[in-house]
């Protein structure tokens, strides 16, 4: 049943009033008028004619975007304590809440389980059509429509809603519209005898076989072409609007914004609705709007599928943005079930970026290796190798790094896998090394150091046009030749190799073309620690001169770490701060701690501006950020 509105005598604020002021507030980031804002909505929602609950969302959402949770949180407080109907608004209700509810890095795993749960409904919400009681009420502004689920001829509990509701309305100054008051009977049995519809004060209710509800067509055989043809009508005739543009010669992306506001909304509106119950030939008549604004435009637009599909992307990549603290070993375990009905959802869906599922499905093997699941681990090592190898081969060195590292797979396997490519032989010669039992203690075995002595000749010989390969396999590209040089010269200053370091270092200087910003800054560190080794014996004395030596390298590496902040590679400041910190060590006397405090606070600043800032790998990383909510 659906109740057309009600007549009051109260007076109620204009809810478009309060979304220009909520843009203006946004665009401005001005706090004070988004406070005037909340203030009226929550004053017109104590008001008994209207219950205007969206508005609620996008004041949270606003005060979120300008820093100020102490307006977001009784914002969403109050929306939640409303009974909200399951819609997009009730998604980006929890997206908030989830953002709301992060604890810093520091937190409990207790802390960041309330905010994944808050994504994982989120998710519900958006992927699946919600599940009803018998009877279920929904309010929207001055709509109000009854849902009755009716069994073995059983209409006690719909009317008992009905006459409930008329009862409530009544006793607050309400008054039902019957004349606008309809009921439809959505009943697909074969042989049916209607039964006689309610009344609203003493006149019965006028049974039709569809009704318009919120600008969405339903009909009782639940088909969307009349929506979808209404929808196709408004977008075409502002399709005039954007070819009578494209003639005045406006820039593309002028266009493309409107197209996004003009035309976009249009088609995807209530598309959460009807879009799963769609024909073909209905979504194929909605995407050649789509494609007819790309002609005329001249880029490629999103399609409706992937804009139906948006939110539970967006909630998957908020899920892992907040809860990044937990994915340091010996706490990611705790990320098993969410993360487990993260890519199931984004499976149901058919998410297309493979990537970024490749990526959380690798990052659950880490979980359950962090778990002790060492068995569900290999398992799902398999799965994901079949998944990478299909959708995204690019990915499968940093799969097969992580076989590696944890011995998932098979060693015989792993060796006839490693000679496929030059660069999953250097993946298996460096993490082969790391296993070995010298590498963690204080000295490096004869024999374990000729080895790594080895693994830098092959990574030499890499370059060389007679690098021997395999079949027509080509040889190890200049980039990653660069990144394995400088993982082996941390290994070699790990266990002390200072020849090792030193000509990996003297090789790198010559790959200038290969490398990156961030590489330089980290062969910076790795010069320092050579120089560090070389006179390590003189540094352990505490003489004035070998302490003013030290104290140089920090200041020196001081200003490397500005530069790797600036680049905002968290691996570059990572790999500086752990030299600082190794050069500081032996500073740490209770007369010579003064003259490292100041570098000790940078460094905890970096680490911990990193940790609040730095964005985890993302597939769709030209999407806006602000749109995730």
């Amino acid at each position: 049943m659906d109740s057309g509105g009600f007549d009051n005598v109260a007076s109620c604020l204009d809810p478009t009033d309060i979304r220009v002021c909520i843009s203006k507030a946004v665009a401005e980031k001005d706090v004070g008028a988004l406070q005037r804002a909340c203030n009226s909505v929550i004053q017109s929602g104590n008001s008994p004619d209207r219950e205007d609950l969206d508005l609620y969302v996008l004041c949270a959402e606003a005060a979120l975007q300008l820093g100020r949770a102490e307006i977001s949180k009784p914002c969403l407080k109050i929306y939640f304590e409303g009974n909200p109907p399951a819609n997009q608004f009730l998604c980006r209700a929890y997206l908030c809440q989830g953002q709301l509810e992060c604890p810093p890095a520091t937190g409990s795993a207790e802390d960041f389980e309330k905010a994944a749960d808050c994504f994982l409904k989120a998710i519900e919400v958006a992927k699946t059509e919600p599940r009803h009681d018998s009877v279920k009420l929904i309010k929207f502004a001055d709509d109000t429509t009854l849902i009755g689920l009716i069994s073995n001829n059983d209409e006690s509990a719909y009317r008992r809603e009905v006459d409930r509701l008329v009862s409530w309305c009544s006793g607050n100054n309400l008054e039902l519209n019957a004349q606008k008051t309809v009921e439809m009977i959505v009943d697909f049995r074969k042989s049916t005898v209607p039964p006689p519809p309610p009344s609203v004060m003493d006149s019965p209710i006028t049974s039709v076989e569809s009704f318009r509800f919120l600008g969405t067509t339903i009909t009782q055989d639940l088909k969307w072409e009349p929506t979808i043809s209404s929808l196709i009508k408004k977008a075409q005739q502002r399709m005039y609007f954007l070819r009578q543009l494209r003639k005045a010669k406006l820039p593309a992306q002028m266009l493309v914004q409107f197209y996004t506001a003009i035309i976009e909304s249009i088609l995807t509106s209530s598309i959460t609705v009807w879009f799963a119950g769609a024909t073909v030939r209905d979504k194929q008549r909605l995407q050649r709007i789509v494609r007819s604004a790309e002609e005329v435009i001249g880029r490629s637009l999103p399609s409706l599928q992937d804009l139906f599909h948006g939110l539970v992307f967006n909630a998957s990549v908020l899920y892992i943005h907040t809860l990044r603290p937990l994915l340091q070993s010996g706490r990611s375990f705790h990320l098993l079930p969410s993360l487990r009905q993260v890519l199931r959802s984004l499976e149901e869906v058919n998410d297309p970026d493979h990537d970024w599922r490749a990526k959380l499905m690798m990052q659950l093997i880490k979980c359950c290796v962090d778990g002790g699941k060492t068995e569900e681990a290999r398992s799902l090592a398999k799965v994901t190798e079949e998944f990478v190898k299909c959708h995204t081969s690019h990915l499968f060195p940093e799969l097969f790094s992580l076989l590696m590292q944890h011995k998932l797979s098979d060693r015989d396997v792993l060796f006839e896998t490693s000679q496929q490519t030059p660069t999953l032989t250097a993946i298996y010669k460096l993490d082969e090394f790391k296993t070995l039992s010298s590498v963690n203690g204080d000295e490096l075995r004869e024999e374990d150091a000729g080895k790594l002595q080895d693994i830098f000749d092959w990574l030499v010989s890499a370059k060389k046009p007679s690098f021997p390969t395999e079949s027509d396999q080509q040889p190890l590209p200049p980039a990653a030749r660069v990144a394995f040089l400088l993982e082996l010269a941390m290994l070699a200053l790990q266990t002390k190799h200072q020849k090792v370091a030193a000509d990996c270092l003297k090789e790198l200087k010559t790959a200038k073309e290969a490398q990156s910003a961030s590489q330089r800054i980290i062969m910076e560190c790795i010069s320092v620690e050579i120089r560090l080794l070389k006179k390590e014996a003189k540094m352990n004395e505490y003489s004035k001169g070998s302490v003013e030596a030290r104290l140089r390298e920090i200041g020196w590496l001081d200003q490397w770490l500005l530069n790797a902040e600036r680049a905002g590679d968290p691996q570059a400041v990572q790999a500086v701060c752990a030299s600082v910190w190794r050069l500081c060590l032996p500073l740490l006397q209770h007369n010579l701690r003064r003259s490292i405090r100041g570098a000790l606070l940078r460094l905890a600043q970096a680490l911990e501006d990193i940790q609040r800032s730095v964005a985890y790998i993302c597939g769709h990383e030209e999407q806006d950020p602000g749109l995730m909510l």
